[in-house]
């Protein structure tokens, strides 16, 4: 399996999304509010005029946020190649034999839907992806490289490829967005017994790693 390798590169800077769209214009719209109040000392007309300004103004930032992408923050740089015994990290091998640690991070895909943020009705509301994260221990160095998941099908193809090694006797620990999954998938209790029963090894408990 070869999975794109990213690195972290944020621009700095006000960034146009949905949410800051919607910020400002609250705030505009305030002061603006505030001044036709102070002179025109009308409160129906405060009330009316905060209608017309607000009302268009959340709905197009909730429908634009919805469908939007949360800024990059990464660029793709280099790749990632996974076998049942070895990763490869642009041109340098590692075998699982040699690594301490080895934790599968995954926090999201590209396209995936996600809460709106702060509580605030706008975006943006779609992953890039890109928060995801290999680690690993290599003769001391502790070694990470973050990925990209490009859909929701790479991150199926992974979770099999997870388990996979962990019918090859490949120790290591997987999350989803913190917490501990199988298979990339949160299990209950019965379907965590029943996946241990097929897939986890022995020597992945002998290794010190929780399951």
């Amino acid at each position: 399996m070869i999975l794109r390798k990213v690195i972290h590169n944020e621009r700095p800077g006000f960034k146009i999304t949905s949410k800051n769209v919607l910020i400002t214009s609250y705030l505009i719209c305030g002061v603006a509010l505030l001044l036709h109040y102070i002179f025109n000392y009308s409160l129906a007309g405060f009330i009316g005029l905060g209608a017309v300004l607000f009302i268009p103004i959340s709905i197009i930032t909730i429908i634009w946020g919805w469908n939007e992408y949360y800024p990059k923050t990464t660029v793709p740089l280099g790749s990632i190649q996974l076998s049942l015994s070895t990763i490869k990290i642009d041109e340098q091998t590692y075998d699982f034999d040699d690594l301490n640690n080895l934790v599968f991070d995954v926090n999201d895909f590209r396209g995936e839907r996600m809460t709106y943020p702060y509580g605030v009705p706008a975006g943006p509301c779609l992953s890039q992806g890109d928060s995801n994260f290999i680690r690993f221990k290599h003769k001391g160095i502790d070694i990470q490289v973050q990925f990209l998941l490009r859909s929701k099908e790479e991150l199926i193809i992974l979770g099999e490829y997870l388990t996979e090694l962990y019918l090859n006797n490949v120790a290591f620990n997987e999350t989803v967005n913190g917490g501990k999954s199988y298979g990339l998938e949160h299990l209950n209790y019965n379907d965590i017994q029943e996946y241990k029963k097929k897939h986890l090894t022995s020597d992945a408990h002998k290794q010190g790693y929780p399951h």
